[in-house]
């Protein structure tokens, strides 16, 4: 069983993002809109899942599975 526990965080993470920016929230929480739109994935969420994707059929080795996840990492560190 492969570990792809740090990936699936960095996809969570980014498709929230992608979320909020369809549906955004006030200072306090509530949502601006009544009604939920609808959102599509990121270029940088599809990347990640397509990353996850390749290590779990074998097509990336580890080393490149875990290359690009502390890459992804170092670059968003602060946000």
């Amino acid at each position: 069983m492969k570990n792809i526990s740090a990936i699936e965080k960095i996809i969570a993470e980014l498709a929230k993002k992608d979320y909020l920016v369809a549906n955004p929230r006030r200072s306090d929480g509530r949502p601006v809109y009544r009604t939920h739109h609808p959102y599509s994935l990121s270029a940088e969420t599809n990347e990640a899942r397509r990353v996850r994707d390749d290590y779990l059929h074998d097509v990336i080795s580890e080393e490149e599975y875990k290359a690009w996840c502390l890459r992804y990492n170092l670059t968003h560190m602060d946000s």
